[in-house]
């Protein structure tokens, strides 16, 4: 599992930030996604990919799409943690809260950003494929009320992190791993790190989804492919090569 380059959100200067600042307002989500943070260490690419998508961010087809990736995601059952494990692991109401609020930001978040990444990556492999005015859905996505995200905490990096804790994101990081090469280390945990006694809970919980192959099954790009929201993507019987030129 590769490290991609990203420039931090703390790191981000000139355009770098005013477009950063503009995905948090658009997205309404508190953080910026890895994505866009490593697209940002690409000469001209992080302008151009938000300029695109920004539309579908700002139309909120983005977010309704991203809900029914939540909704119609078939994930491993695992029995909640009990209070009595939370309390010993020195974790407060406002700990708990905070940690919630955290992966809250990052489901919603990933979900909301497949499927303008994957419609943007159709378009990369096939210019031609979209008409001047074509609609990129084939069927309407009802209108969703989302509730708002508060503020959370900053991401860690490794540097802030003492050796045990480094290593426990480490293996963390290692959940989900695949054999291609350019697979991502998952900022999330850096993000949990604040709480490494969560981490510890966390990772004792995905142990068994892990060894039994049902997380790499939810996981799977084969899964996404599946997903219908996806599959609802146009693809348009005409194509005009002189606007996709333009675009």
């Amino acid at each position: 599992m590769s490290n991609w380059r990203e420039i931090p959100e703390a790191h981000a200067e000139a355009e770098t930030l005013t477009l950063y600042e503009d995905i948090r307002t658009i997205t309404k989500i508190p953080v910026v996604n890895l994505a866009f943070r490593h697209l940002a260490t690409i000469p001209r690419a992080l302008p151009w990919v938000w300029t695109t998508l920004r539309p579908m961010y700002e139309s909120g087809s983005a977010a309704r799409l991203g809900a029914k990736v939540i909704e119609d995601a078939r994930l491993p059952e695992l029995p909640p943690i009990p209070n009595i494990y939370l309390r010993a692991a020195t974790l407060s109401t406002a700990d708990i809260s905070d940690i919630a609020n955290i992966i809250d930001t990052y489901v919603r978040g990933n979900a909301m950003n497949l499927v303008p990444m994957l419609t943007l990556c159709r378009f990369i492999d096939h210019p031609d494929a979209l008409p001047k005015g074509a609609s990129l859905l084939n069927e309407p996505i009802g209108t969703i009320e989302l509730p708002s995200i508060r503020a959370i905490r900053p991401i860690l990096t490794l540097e802030n992190l003492d050796d045990s804790t480094r290593t426990l994101v480490a293996r963390l990081e290692q959940i989900g791993d695949t054999p291609e090469p350019n697979s991502i280390k998952p900022s999330l945990y850096r993000h949990l790190a604040h709480w490494p006694s969560f981490l510890c809970l966390a990772g004792t919980y995905l142990l068994l989804p892990e060894r039994n192959g049902s997380l790499a099954t939810a996981c799977s790009c084969k899964g996404c492919r599946r997903h219908r929201c996806i599959g609802n993507l146009r693809k348009p019987k005409t194509s005009t090569r002189a606007h996709s030129r333009g675009a």
